[in-house]
């Protein structure tokens, strides 16, 4: 499945999606095979107070593929 989004850039390898306030995009260095991107997952949600948010692996074409990870979360603070 396709998007097309615009997302605004809040500070290096952090982005907000412009259409939807509720999603952000986290730049990483290289691709989370599944295993990895679960384990990452589970220890991020067990070690934050506030762990209500969802997330998952994206990318986006540039002039290169950028590696991204989505997050949906209703209070992000």
């Amino acid at each position: 499945m396709d998007k097309v989004f615009s997302l605004e850039r809040l500070q290096d390898y952090f982005y907000r999606d412009l259409d939807d306030e509720l999603t952000y995009y986290i730049e990483i260095p290289f691709h989370f095979n599944w295993n990895l991107f679960k384990k990452v997952t589970f220890n991020v949600k067990n070690n934050l107070d506030n762990s209500n948010f969802d997330a998952a692996l994206a990318f986006v074409y540039l002039k290169n593929i950028v590696e991204f990870i989505r997050i949906y979360a209703k209070n992000p603070a």
